[in-house]
C-alpha cells in the first residue's frame, strides 16, 4: 500500500502547469471583466492642486505693526509677534475643512445630486474625502480638490481658494473692529482725564500762586511723574493684552507680574525717596509744592497715556478697513489631463492574480483530495459520496 506523504509545494506548481491552458483563459478573462466592469461602474475623478503661501502681513497683530511709532517702547518683549507660517496654515486648513464652508460648497456646486444622496451630512462626509490638504517641506501649503471632472475640479479648487481668502480677511476685520471699538473708548475716557486734569492744574497755579518749585522739588516731581507713567502704561499695555490674548494667556501674565513690581518700586520711591538725595520723600515736600504735584502728576500720565493710545487707534481703524490678500498663489488650480481614480488596470490585476490563486488551489485541492489515500480525507468522501445517494 502506498505510504501517505500529504500535500507540498510542489503539487501546487504541477496543478498550474497541467491545467495552464484554462487558468490563463480563466485569468484574461476576468481581467478583461474586471477592467471593463470597473470603466463602466466607477466614474473617472480628476485631481485638481493648487500650491499658496500666507502673506507677510501684520493684520493679524495690531500692536507689531506700530512699534517703531512708539519708540522705544518695547513691544517685542511681551511676544506680541506675528503668527508663524503653520499657525496660518492651521485656520487655512480649520476654514477648508469646517462645516459651514463644506455646506457652501455643496450648494453652490449641487453636489448632493451628483452624490446621489439626499443628506447634508453623508455628503459632507463624502466631500472632505475628496480634499487633501498638505504642508510641503518648503513651507507652502497644497490643496488638492478631487471632482467627477477636469473642469469641476479646477472650479472646486479655485472657490476654496477665494473662501479662505475672504474668511481670514473677514476675521482679520472683525478683530480689528473689536480692537478698535475697545480703543476708542479708552482714549474718549483718557481725553476727558486729560483736559480735567489741565484744568485743575491751571485752577491752582491761579489759586497758589506755584507756577515752579525749587529745582530739587522739581527733579523730585519729574522723576515721579516719569515713574507712573511708565506704570500707567503699563497698566494701558496690560489692558490691551487682556482684550486681545485673554487674562489667562502668557503674555498677559507677564504684563501683570511687571504692572505689580512697578507698583511696588513706586510706592517705596513715595514713601522713602532715594539715597543719593535727588528724591526727597513726598511728605517732606511743603504742602502748595505737593498739591502742585498732585495735578502735575495727573496731567503727565494722562498725557503719557493718550500718546501711547493714539497710535494704537489708528492703527485699529486702519486695519478694520484693510481689505487686501492674506494668501499668495504660487501654483493655480491646474486643468488635470489624466485621471487620478479609479486606478484601473491596478483593480483588474489584482482581482485576476487572485482568482488566479483560488482557482489553482481548488485544482490541486480537488485532484489531491479526490486521490489521496489519507484515511481521514477517505472517510470525509465516502460519507459524502453515501450522503449524495441517499438524497438521490
Amino acid at each position: 500500500m502506498t505510504e501517505y506523504r500529504g500535500f507540498d509545494l510542489l503539487d501546487y506548481f504541477v496543478s498550474i502547469v497541467k491545467w495552464k491552458r484554462f487558468l490563463i483563459i480563466q485569468f484574461l478573462i476576468t481581467l478583461i471583466a474586471v477592467y471593463l466592469l470597473v470603466y463602466f461602474l466607477l466614474p473617472p475623478q480628476y485631481d485638481s492642486m493648487a500650491t499658496i503661501v500666507a502673506v507677510e502681513d501684520q493684520s493679524l497683530n495690531p500692536i507689531s505693526s506700530i512699534s517703531k511709532s512708539l519708540g522705544n517702547f518695547p513691544v517685542a518683549s511681551f511676544g506680541l509677534g506675528q503668527f508663524s507660517a503653520t499657525e496660518k496654515y492651521d485656520l487655512f486648513s480649520t476654514i477648508i475643512m469646517s462645516r459651514t464652508n463644506l455646506e457652501k460648497t455643496i450648494r453652490k456646486f449641487d453636489l448632493m445630486k451628483e452624490y446621489g444622496s439626499d443628506s447634508m451630512e453623508k455628503t459632507v462626509k463624502a466631500r472632505k474625502g475628496n480634499i487633501n490638504l498638505d504642508v510641503t517641506p518648503e513651507m507652502a501649503f497644497e490643496i488638492k480638490v478631487r471632482a467627477n471632472s477636469p473642469e469641476q475640479s479646477v472650479e472646486l479648487a479655485k472657490y476654496l481658494l477665494d473662501e479662505v481668502n475672504s474668511s481670514v480677511i473677514d476675521l482679520n476685520v472683525r478683530k480689528s473692529r473689536e480692537n478698535r471699538e475697545f480703543l476708542e473708548e479708552r482714549y474718549k475716557e483718557i481725553s476727558v482725564n486729560l483736559a480735567l486734569a489741565e484744568d485743575s492744574l491751571m485752577w491752582y497755579q491761579k489759586r497758589s500762586g506755584v507756577l515752579e518749585a525749587e529745582n530739587q522739588i522739581k527733579a523730585t516731581i519729574e522723576a515721579l511723574a516719569t515713574f507712573e507713567s511708565e506704570v500707567a502704561l503699563k497698566e494701558i499695555e496690560l489692558s490691551v493684552l487682556e482684550k486681545i490674548y485673554g487674562k489667562d494667556a502668557s503674555q498677559t501674565i507677564t504684563a501683570r507680574i511687571s504692572v505689580e513690581e512697578f507698583r511696588k518700586e513706586l510706592n517705596l520711591l513715595i514713601k522713602s525717596g532715594k539715597k543719593e538725595g535727588t528724591i526727597v520723600p513726598l511728605s517732606a515736600l511743603p504742602k502748595k509744592a505737593l498739591q502742585y504735584f498732585r495735578y502735575f502728576r495727573d496731567v503727565e500720565i494722562n498725557q503719557a497715556m493718550l500718546e501711547f493710545i493714539i497710535p494704537l487707534y489708528e492703527q485699529a481703524r486702519f486695519e478694520e478697513i484693510k481689505d487686501v490678500p492674506v494668501i499668495q498663489i504660487i501654483d493655480y488650480p491646474n486643468l488635470p489631463e489624466k485621471k487620478a481614480y479609479p486606478p484601473r488596470t491596478a483593480y483588474a490585476l489584482f482581482i485576476s492574480f487572485f482568482v488566479f490563486f483560488l482557482s489553482s488551489l481548488f485544482l490541486m485541492l480537488k485532484e489531491n483530495l479526490s486521490s489521496s489515500i489519507n484515511p481521514k480525507v477517505q472517510f470525509i468522501r465516502g460519507e459524502f459520496f453515501k450522503f449524495s445517494k441517499h438524497k438521490k
